[in-house]
């Protein structure tokens, strides 16, 4: 009983460090997105919005999961 208790503990413990780290990977993906998007809009002139440039990283999310890169996406 104690084995499979912490065999256990050690699952919960890996997928609590996997899930803490695609969150960190996710948010530094959208932060460095986002501000290229914003230093594009200075140097264009444009006005800057963060749902939008949000909007725009969603969008690429979409596309790089459907057509994927290397056969990982729908075929």
């Amino acid at each position: 009983m104690n084995n499979k208790l912490e065999k256990i503990a050690v699952f919960v413990v890996k997928l609590f460090i996997f899930i803490l780290m695609l969150c960190l990977t996710v948010s530094l993906n959208w932060i460095i997105f986002c501000g290229l998007v914003k230093v594009v809009t200075i140097i264009l002139g444009i006005s800057f919005s963060w749902s939008i440039a949000t909007c725009i990283w969603l969008a690429f999310l979409l596309i790089s999961v459907i057509c994927g890169e290397g056969g990982t996406g729908w075929q």
